[in-house]
């Protein structure tokens, strides 16, 4: 079955709730971005998080609130894309998990990481 945006969105936004409560810590405040050391790091893990989002992750402290953010950004992402339509939502496969995580916080994400304080403070006013 082809997923939508709006279900991968879901399903980011799950794991990242999942991983939330099972480490105790939230994304980092919207104004900090990672080190490059440290974005390697996250890179590192976010591709094993990639192999299959259900197991436990058991990540280091200093990687885990940059994984929250990449979910995070994904998901807002995603929503993004249900929204406007314009480009159709891929099979989820290790590989779309791996670019979703890795590729798009490289390609734009990260850059994006401060904007989406702004979409926060809309949604919870």
């Amino acid at each position: 079955m082809q997923p939508t945006w709006d279900q991968i969105a879901d399903l980011l936004h799950q794991v990242h709730d999942v991983l939330q409560a099972d480490w105790k810590v939230r994304a980092p405040s919207f104004d900090t971005l990672p080190s490059e050391l440290l974005d390697v790091a996250v890179d590192a893990w976010c591709l094993e998080l990639s192999k299959d989002p259900s197991e436990s992750l058991q990540a280091p402290p200093e990687v885990q609130p940059w994984i929250l953010a990449r979910l995070a950004s994904m998901s807002a992402q995603a929503k993004i894309n249900a929204k406007t339509g314009q480009i159709p939502a891929p099979q989820l496969t290790p590989q779309t998990m791996q670019q979703f995580l890795i590729g798009e916080w490289h390609g734009a994400l990260k850059d994006r990481w401060p904007l989406l304080m702004r979409l926060d403070e809309k949604s919870s006013t």
